[in-house]
């Protein structure tokens, strides 16, 4: 039976990565044979709220979108389970106040993946010799407020690393286009003053 299912993500918006994400969802749609209705919510909340709810106006069978932020989305996923559409939430993970407000998500341990690579980091520092509590360590964290960047910084932490000085923290925004930009905001320990902008 051929169904309508929506797939509201950000494909152009972050790279290869993602393009290659939403090629494998369309591919798999195609020959399920699945009508895929696909929206460029460009990595923005507002806009991917707009195109949920044309989703749901629209009145399609199944919804899946790969949330820009993890908070925010219990009013628009409310709407989609008043109009019995199941909702599949992809790659990244929300944070709702009800849980049946989607059926699934499909996404990596994020938690786990900062933990393996704050493991990682020990296990090579202690190869080289370096003293755990000389080293500075520059995080690049993604794009702020997304759950990779939340939660595989939860698991970095987690590994031992929350005691060393972070000299910088440098996320990723993304413009109203859809552009990842650098925000190259760093900081300097507990006793910067302000912020250095790099060009």
């Amino acid at each position: 039976e051929s169904r309508d299912w929506a797939n509201q993500c950000g494909r152009s918006s972050e790279g290869a990565w993602r393009a290659a994400n939403t090629k494998s969802i369309q591919d798999s749609a195609a020959k399920s044979g699945i009508e895929l209705i696909f929206k460029e919510g460009k990595n923005n909340f507002t806009n991917q709220t707009e195109e949920i709810r044309s989703l749901i106006n629209s009145g399609v069978d199944v919804l899946a979108f790969s949330p820009s932020q993890e908070t925010g989305w219990d009013a628009i996923l409310q709407e989609a389970k008043a109009a019995q559409i199941p909702v599949i939430v992809v790659d990244r993970a929300v944070s709702v106040t009800d849980d049946s407000l989607y059926v699934a998500h499909i996404g990596s341990d994020m938690v786990d993946e900062g933990r393996r690579a704050g493991r990682w980091l020990l296990n090579y520092l202690t190869k080289i010799g370096k003293n755990k509590n000389s080293i500075n360590i520059l995080v690049l964290e993604g794009i702020k407020g997304s759950t990779p960047a939340v939660h595989r910084d939860k698991g970095f932490r987690a590994a031992g690393l929350a005691q060393f000085l972070v000299i910088a923290r440098d996320g990723l925004t993304i413009d109203g286009s859809g552009t990842v930009l650098a925000s190259h905001g760093f900081i300097r320990g507990d006793e910067a003053q302000g912020a250095q902008h790099l060009d």
